[in-house]
């Protein structure tokens, strides 16, 4: 999978969170108590399988440890992850985006290996696949430049999707009219929204990043995947998906992970994880 077709179809993120949170499905909170640090009885790691699918591509993990009595415990921070062959994919710390930074796993060569995850005395191991890991292919305005807006939380109502937008900039709401949102980032203020000279200082990046005023405040660091994606995009000409996203992949499922959820405390929170499936396979 691309790296936008992980959670990381992000537009998709806000859909995932909300099926979280339906009755009876995901999550449970128990009453007020103060956080626990006896051991786990078991430990999942999610996904349970990964496959990556180019140079590109790279999927974050959560890990979930359960104690004796039924709480889970987000350990996605505190676990420690290994590759059996370091040779076939690198484990490393996410910067954070958007939450908490979680651990991630990035091709390095073609071939199957596992990560082994060990937290407080349980160990798992996920099953890794690495298939065209040379492949480089180019960034999609819909597939990888439109998640960047959903997880920045651009193109929410509160924000740039409102029926008006804000501050002069209009997005679709969750992204619906990517056609609309791609005339109205390369086609208004020409010049200044894309600067195909000077990328990372683009109006679009600059403002999502805090270097220049902004109403929404700094949606995510300079540094990290999203931010690079953006100045990426642009660098590459800003262009448009082929045919206006004809032979876009059309989206076939979305898991969420992890499946379940039982949290104790105030202010305690777990990490989630989608990942999309597309008709291609990826």
């Amino acid at each position: 999978m691309l790296p936008c077709r992980r959670a990381s179809v992000i537009w998709l993120y806000f859909l995932a969170v909300g099926l979280a949170l339906l009755p009876g499905r995901m999550l449970q909170v128990k009453a007020d108590q103060p956080e626990s640090t006896e051991a786990i009885v078991s430990l999942r790691v999610f996904p349970p399988a990964v496959q990556l699918d180019s140079a590109r591509d790279f999927q974050r993990l959560v890990v979930q440890g359960e104690r004796s009595d039924g709480v889970t415990l987000d350990l996605s921070t505190e676990a420690k992850l290994t590759m059996a062959d370091p040779a076939i994919a690198a484990v490393r710390q996410g910067v954070a985006n958007v939450g908490i930074p979680l651990p991630l796993l990035q091709p390095l060569r073609d071939g199957t290996t596992r990560v082994v995850v060990e937290c407080r005395g349980q160990t798992q191991e996920v099953p890794v696949r690495v298939v065209s890991a040379s492949s480089r292919p180019p960034l999609s305005f819909r597939l990888d430049v439109m998640p960047v807006f959903a997880r920045g939380g651009c193109n929410m109502g509160s924000c740039h999707g409102a029926a008006r937008g804000k501050d002069g900039f209009r997005l679709s709401l969750f992204g619906f009219d990517p056609a609309g949102d791609y005339q109205r980032i390369t086609r208004e203020m020409p010049g200044r929204r894309i600067d195909l000279g000077d990328p990372a200082a683009s109006l679009l990046v600059q403002k999502a990043v805090g270097g220049v005023t902004h109403t929404g405040g700094k949606r995510f660091a300079l540094e990290s995947d999203l931010a690079q994606t953006l100045v990426e995009w642009i660098a590459a000409g800003a262009k448009d998906d082929p045919e206006a996203g004809a032979k876009t992949p059309a989206l076939t499922g979305l898991d969420l992970y992890p499946p379940q959820a039982l949290l104790e405390g105030k202010d305690v929170n777990q990490q989630l994880v989608a990942v999309a499936r597309f008709a291609d396979g990826t």
